[in-house]
């Protein structure tokens, strides 16, 4: 943990620093899933026009996504309240996205690799983020640049 400003500032949560961690780390991922994807299209370009299209909008989803979550990341870093707020948005459009997916491939629910476990995580995020010691934390660093 970081030691406390001498503003009287809370100091930045162990949990803050390693969700900001996780979301740079999912954010190179995006960005280097977005530049495969614009790979492949240029790849099939001669090929199929549909699939290279295909491919460049699943490149600039991904792309988007990755610029996203570093933003995220930043915002963890920075303590703004919003990045709060928005990280538990993400974990609970994460679980919604999880939930569809079972219905629609009727996957076996309770696997090693199934989704159960991204729901778990992103559980585990949403009870973080609304802990009180972390929303002092951010609420906190969002009135000291008022």
């Amino acid at each position: 943990m970081s030691r406390p400003a001498a503003s009287g500032l809370p100091p930045r949560p162990l949990g803050v620093i390693l969700l900001a961690l996780l979301q740079i780390w999912h954010g190179l991922w995006y960005i280097v899933l977005s530049l495969v994807f614009l790979a492949v299209s240029a790849a099939t370009s001669t090929l199929s026009g549909a699939i290279s299209a295909l491919a460049t909008l699943i490149a600039l989803v991904f792309f988007v996504l990755g610029i996203y979550a570093l933003l995220l990341a930043r915002g963890y870093v920075k303590g703004y309240e919003r990045a709060r707020r928005r990280g538990i948005g993400v974990a609970l459009f994460a679980i919604f996205l999880v939930a569809v997916e079972i219905v629609i491939t009727k996957l076996q629910v309770f696997l090693p690799d199934s989704p159960f476990w991204t729901v778990v995580g992103n559980i585990i995020i949403i009870w973080y983020l609304r802990r009180d010691a972390t929303r002092r934390y951010f609420t906190a660093r969002t009135a000291a640049r008022r």
